[in-house]
């Protein structure tokens, strides 16, 4: 009786140590890889802290963003948060490229299946956009 007492007693804490709890990790790269300077505005981005905001990043010729989420347990699917619903990619403060989140354009930066990458090593995700000079020829004048 005084093993099945004991049995009892450390089956849930057995049960309990199969269960795993994992952060996964995605990581959101934007190259610049024209030859111009582009102003990014992101209208509604949330950070990892889950803090929303409009905000503007500069990227240089050459340059790179990257943005880091981590989530329980699956793959963080949006590049600039769960809010986000327009990028306006503005190439030498003059020439615009305007992205909203119901386009379905193939160059739509707001959506992760534009984005090149996939799983990295188990729980971690890359993927990455590249800005190309193509893109500056598209922008409006």
């Amino acid at each position: 009786m005084k093993k099945l007492s004991i049995l009892v007693v450390l089956t849930p804490f057995l049960l309990v140590s199969c269960i795993k709890d994992y952060a996964v990790k995605t990581e959101f790269i934007i190259k610049n890889e024209s030859n111009h300077l582009i102003k990014m505005e992101v209208k509604n981005f949330t950070n990892n802290s889950d803090d929303i905001c409009d905000t503007v990043f500069i990227l240089n010729s050459g340059s790179q963003f990257c943005n880091l989420y981590y989530d329980m347990g699956e793959r963080y699917c949006c590049p600039f948060g769960y809010n986000a619903d327009s990028v306006i990619l503005i190439f030498d403060y003059k020439d615009t490229v305007c992205y909203l989140l119901l386009d379905k354009s193939d160059r739509n930066i707001l959506h992760i299946y534009n984005f090149q990458g996939g799983e990295i090593k188990k729980h971690s995700y890359q993927y990455t956009y590249k800005i190309t000079e193509t893109d500056y020829q598209n922008a409006k004048k």
